[in-house]
């Protein structure tokens, strides 16, 4: 009785959801359709719309592709890859084709596959950052964390747009002896991939790094990042460069945190506006160039440099920051609409 109770619930409630799906769906393609689908837990469904669909449409990948995703979601990964390597064929598939034929191998774990399918995709697509990604995160979680550091650069290089590298670059780093690195790339990873979990995931990684490396005591400043960073040119951050920023990062930090008594969000700002004003006037730019520096010069001179570095690391110090913020209210909305626009 419990059982045929059940079922037949069952039986209403998806009866119901057609119902209501078919008055919400009126003059929506059958894609968006099946996307809904997937998105409120009814995958079998949508292999069967897209299946239909495809029918209709054999000149675009999309339609293997999401067939892929709806087995992905049943991790069904067998024929997630099957239906993926469909999708591949079409002349108008893309990056993410690989990445799915990869992660589904992955998840088998067959780990060799995956990245022999995300390097297929890089020969086709040779500036997918997300395919450098994916190679990184199959080292990371074998615990090659050099590998998948330089798997993540590569990724920045060719693919500067893309985030997700920075926010692996910021976590990795910070596992390193380099750990200005962790700082740099995180920062970068927050100007490209705002209000995320991930975003308030590294803005408490960059407080909490100046919290551990930059001590105060009554008569000395230790600041312990440890780190060389070899800078390009262009101010990239790659190993083929003569220029060492670590040389004179530590110490312009460590005159920058002079006369403060503590580091906590407001000190933070005046020693990074500090660093920052001391980086240009002592010309260190041009010898070390660092675009990172070159766009918060930008927002210094557009006057939002302090609604910034208190954005910037707001997880650290939420309270704090509420302050702050509660306080100028009027700084913080003019930096807001200034940064929405640049």
């Amino acid at each position: 009785m419990k059982v045929l109770f059940t079922t037949l619930c069952l039986f209403i409630s998806l009866s119901f959801y057609g119902q209501v799906d078919n008055q919400a769906n009126e003059g929506k393609s059958d894609l968006q359709r099946a996307i809904e689908l997937m998105d409120n837990g009814f995958p079998d469904d949508a292999i069967t719309l897209l299946e239909k669909a495809k029918k209709e449409n054999q000149k675009d990948y999309v339609y293997d592709y999401e067939i892929a995703f709806a087995y992905d979601i049943k991790k069904d990964y067998k024929n997630a890859i099957a239906s993926v390597e469909r999708a591949i064929k079409f002349d108008n598939a893309n990056d993410q084709c690989y990445q799915m034929l990869g992660n589904s191998y992955d998840y088998l774990g067959k780990h060799d596959k995956a990245i022999k399918a995300y390097q297929r995709g890089l020969k086709r697509f040779p500036n997918s950052g997300r395919l450098y990604l994916e190679q990184g995160i199959v080292q990371w979680n074998q615990k090659n964390l050099d590998a998948a550091i330089t798997l993540f650069e590569q990724g920045v290089k060719v693919d500067p747009q893309y985030p997700s590298n920075y926010y692996h670059l910021a976590r990795g780093y910070m596992r390193t002896a380099k750990k200005t690195l962790a700082m740099i790339y995180g920062e970068q990873f927050m100007n490209l991939e705002r209000n995320s979990k991930r975003t308030e995931e590294i803005s408490k990684l960059l407080y909490d790094g100046y919290k551990s490396f930059i001590s105060i005591k009554s008569d000395t400043i230790n600041i312990s990042f440890d780190n060389v960073i070899q800078v390009s040119k262009e101010g990239k951050f790659f190993p083929d460069s003569k220029n060492s920023l670590g040389l004179i990062y530590e110490p312009l930090l460590a005159i920058s945190v002079a006369n403060e008594k503590v580091i906590d969000l407001n000190s933070l700002d005046r020693i990074r506006t500090r660093f920052l004003n001391s980086y240009y006037s002592e010309k260190i730019n041009e010898k070390y160039p660092v675009e990172l520096f070159k766009m918060n010069k930008d927002i210094l001179d557009a006057g939002h440099y302090e609604a910034y570095n208190h954005w910037l690391l707001f997880k650290g110090d939420e309270d704090a920051f509420s302050k702050w913020q509660s306080a100028n209210e009027e700084k913080w909305d003019k930096f807001v609409e200034w940064y929405n626009k640049h």
